[in-house]
């Protein structure tokens, strides 16, 4: 293990382990989101056609306009007469059934927010991360075989799929406090937004491919063994702490330290202080404008491919690429995000709360608007794509927004445990709802309701954050509370310049 040590160290030493462990972790997001989101593009392949309300008949828009091949030369995707067109599914799985399958993952998810943000804080991330993205894609493997034995199978396997990969996110979050220096964690916060949006970007058209070559398994199996891969690579070269790493630098190690110290100088509590949190106004501003904003991506992700299908009309190869298009935008975008909002706080044209309360809120209206207009954008394809990606690009704006590292840094995990859990609730009963609208009519009608639910859900929310938000380190934070030159030191720490 000294020589593999002493020969990363010569070939990879231009890569501070900080990043080369952002970057691990910004890999590890994109196999988790592959396999978690897989079934939303195979399940138009798995269903057959005539089920409640999909059939091979003419689509709305097809319907809308018998005239005229709406998807013609003049669009921006051409039909064609591949495998691809002619894919049929063979479960007789109705709109309520695949909402109820859509959202399984999100029961067993829901289930290990918390615990898994606390087992990080107390134990490191390295072997409940790894373990986790392991298991999620073993289920992946075997779902197939789940789904061809019984549709209740599927579900419960999903369900499991998801109390094990629950743990994944908020330990994440918690190597914040350890490994990043607080004006360097947008940075790291965005490369762990970019890999959920490759797992979409990537994962969507792979799985469109997959299907249209090797059929609607060949999807399961490919995004779980690319888990698997990842998983070699992060026990390999993950460490819980820098101190642990035996190939971080002396200059790196100390830069870490001193940048993290000040957070470090009052411990925290040895037990959550679970009043003080459920009373405080910061963490409730937070949680509730993520819940809106959780219920606009699991529209993205959940219901985006089978609108394109059923009302739009697209194959399965186009329509893993379409629905990836807007995703794909907001990875771009997320790059620029972050380092304006960087360069704003840098050069203290805006305050750390006021730069977290511009970002956030442009994200909720911003997308409130444009889901808005997506409801009335009809059967113009380009129009209701163009909509879409300009959703992503007010949907990047939240890498910029608050983290709890910042106002509660000792219960990093625990915060994103209980946010992330509590949105859970809302990714789950997405699908359901959008399954209820839709029961038996793929209309036009009904996704504009599915459409404009997503106004209030985001407007009303990001009121509620402007109000009760704020980056100031929270009292309970600390065993006891912080003297006024602690605080104001880590106030002045949290806007430093970097180095």
């Amino acid at each position: 293990m000294n020589a593999i040590n002493g020969i990363l160290k010569r070939t990879m030493g231009w890569l501070p382990a900080r990043w080369a462990l952002a970057l691990l972790c910004m890999l590890g997001t994109t196999n988790f989101y592959m396999v978690r989101v897989n079934l939303a593009v195979t399940i138009v392949a798995m269903v057959k056609s005539g089920t409640n309300g999909t059939s091979s008949a003419p689509t709305a828009c097809q319907q809308y306009n018998p005239e005229t091949n709406w998807n013609n030369s003049s669009s921006i995707v051409e039909p064609n007469n591949s495998h691809a067109e002619q894919i049929d599914g063979e479960f007789e799985w109705s709109e309520p059934m695949q909402g109820v399958l859509l959202g399984s993952f999100f029961y067993g998810y829901l289930i290990t927010q918390v615990p898994g943000g606390r087992l990080s804080e107390v134990y490191g991330g390295k072997w409940i991360i790894g373990l986790s993205i392991m298991a999620g894609g073993i289920c992946a493997i075997l779902t197939p075989l789940a789904a061809k034995t019984h549709f209740a199978a599927v579900v419960t396997l999903r369900i499991i799929q998801g109390f094990v990969q629950g743990v994944v996110y908020p330990a994440m979050f918690s190597l914040l406090p350890k490994w990043t220096v607080p004006n360097e964690r947008s940075k790291f916060l965005c490369l762990l937004d970019i890999g959920i949006n490759l797992g979409l970007v990537l994962g969507w058209p792979l799985c469109g491919w997959s299907i249209a070559n090797y059929g609607w398994e060949s999807a399961f199996y490919v995004t779980g063994c690319l888990s698997l891969l990842w998983c070699i690579m992060w026990f390999a070269f993950m460490y819980n702490t820098p101190e642990e790493h035996p190939r971080i630098s002396a200059e790196e190690l100390e830069f870490i330290k001193q940048g993290t110290s000040t957070e470090g100088t009052t411990k925290a509590p040895d037990s959550i202080p679970w009043r003080d949190i459920l009373t405080s106004p910061p963490f409730w501003g937070l949680l509730i404008a993520f819940l809106g904003l959780e219920y606009g991506f699991t529209v993205y992700v959940t219901a985006l491919p089978t609108y394109m299908k059923n009302i739009m009309g697209l194959s399965i190869s186009q329509n893993g690429l379409i629905s990836a298009l807007p995703i794909a935008v907001r990875v771009v975008c997320n790059v620029f995000t972050s380092i304006f909002s960087d360069w704003l706080l840098t050069r203290k044209y805006l305050t750390l709360k006021t730069t977290r309360k511009l970002f956030l809120s442009i994200a909720l209206f911003g997308i409130a608007g444009v889901l808005g207009g997506a409801a009335f954008s009809g059967c113009s394809l380009p129009v209701a794509i163009a909509l879409l990606c300009i959703g992503s690009i007010f949907m990047s704006q939240m890498v910029a927004g608050p983290n709890k590292s910042e106002f509660a840094p000792n219960f990093t995990g625990t915060l994103q445990g209980i946010i992330n859990g509590t949105a859970t609730i809302v990714s789950l009963l997405v699908p359901l709802i959008n399954g209820f609208i839709t029961d038996g009519q793929q209309t036009i009608e009904a996704w504009q309701i599915v459409f404009l639910i997503c106004i209030p859900v985001h407007i009303i929310p990001g009121f509620i954050f402007l109000c009760l938000y704020t980056t100031d380190v929270q009292p309970w934070n600390f065993k006891h509370k912080p003297n006024t030159e602690e605080q104001n030191n880590l106030e002045k720490d949290i806007r430093q310049p970097l180095k």
